[in-house]
């Protein structure tokens, strides 16, 4: 049985799964970034931001990669991490 929230979180169904793994991505890029990672320059965060800023799997309204889930202003700090379509 799913259940609708006002936030669109299921308490059983698809979407609580999809949040599920985006959380265990990103406290398996947190890790890396922990134990190996720096912040990029700001050149390089600048160029980074730049092309999420014009690709169409941005959700602008919230600045979420719409493949990975990632928010970018964050992924794009962080040198461990990598575009998943590979723009930068």
């Amino acid at each position: 049985m799913e259940h609708v929230v006002e936030d669109e979180i299921y308490i059983d169904g698809e979407l609580f799964l999809n949040n599920m793994k985006r959380i265990f991505r990103f406290l398996k890029a947190l890790w890396r970034y922990i134990l190996y990672g720096n912040r990029v320059s700001f050149n390089t965060f600048s160029k980074r931001i730049n092309l999420c800023s014009s690709c169409e799997n941005l959700d602008r309204d919230k600045w979420m990669c719409n493949i990975c889930g990632c928010y970018v202003v964050k992924k794009t700090q962080m040198d461990t991490e990598e575009c998943p379509i590979k723009r930068w």
